[in-house]
């Protein structure tokens, strides 16, 4: 079943400036470090390397559903209508579980209904350039192109037998960002960097509120998901995340 999430928060987002009230205090400009620290939720994780002549398998099925600890640090620097973010968000989930049966994963062969340790890692390096598209008294909306370089680790382990498959490349992201003034120091945050293509596809979403505790600091708290993975000729990996996160920012 397609995932509704990213349709959901695209209409989402294209509904906020009908609804918008007025706010007089201009947008910040400037730098922004923020820090996010929570958990995250496997819903699905299907791997099979190699791709064709692997066995596809369900990671989760050794890894758990978590929550898993999971974070991000981003910062952003906007001049004018410009803005350039730079952030690193690492996601790592393993544990120890039973395959289903005799598989085949990335040149060695594991048992069935034996205790299998798995590990997984998808950690993430970005710059993001965006251009205001839009911007009012309570409303912002910014698109720009997010540079990504992906470091990408799936795991077995069984008794002695041990395998790897590992990836580090780059993936040309679109990007999207809606700001949204609920009232003088309230924002909901909406925020997308995406791409899909024959060979796989890339959807990171995130939802989230955020208070003004000073003209300088920052709570915020939301959902984020992640989305995505590979169908090619050495690789197929499609995983899908749901994380909560809360976090401070300070504006310098």
């Amino acid at each position: 079943m397609p995932c509704p999430l990213p349709r959901l928060a695209a209409a989402f987002a294209l509904a906020l400036p009908l609804a918008a009230p007025a706010a007089a205090q201009p947008w910040p400009q400037g730098a922004r470090l923020e820090f996010e620290l929570g958990g995250a939720w496997t819903l699905n994780n299907d791997v099979r390397i190699p791709n064709p002549g692997g066995t596809r398998f369900d990671l989760q099925g050794l890894t758990g559903e978590g929550p898993d600890l999971f974070g991000r640090a981003t910062l952003d620097y906007d001049w004018g209508r410009h803005g350039l973010r730079g952030s690193y968000q690492p996601l790592r989930t393993g544990g120890t579980g039973t395959l289903p049966g005799p598989t085949l994963f990335a040149g060695s062969s594991f048992a069935g209904g034996v205790p299998t340790e798995g590990r997984y890692r998808f950690d993430t390096w970005r710059l993001t350039y965006r251009y205001t598209l839009w911007e009012g008294e309570s409303f912002r909306l910014r698109l720009g192109v997010t540079a990504l370089v992906r470091d990408a680790l799936v795991e077995l382990r069984q008794g002695a037998t041990r395998a790897r498959d590992t990836d580090l490349g780059f993936v040309p992201l679109l990007h999207a960002a809606a700001e949204w003034r609920l009232a003088p120091r309230w924002t909901l945050l909406a925020e997308a960097d995406a791409l899909a293509a024959p060979q796989g596809q890339a959807i990171d979403l995130a939802l989230r509120a955020a208070y003004d505790l000073s003209d300088r600091w920052q709570m915020t708290g939301g959902l984020r998901m992640l989305e995505g993975g590979a169908d090619n000729g050495s690789v197929y990996s499609f995983g899908w995340f749901l994380g909560g996160t809360a976090g401070v920012a300070a504006r310098f």
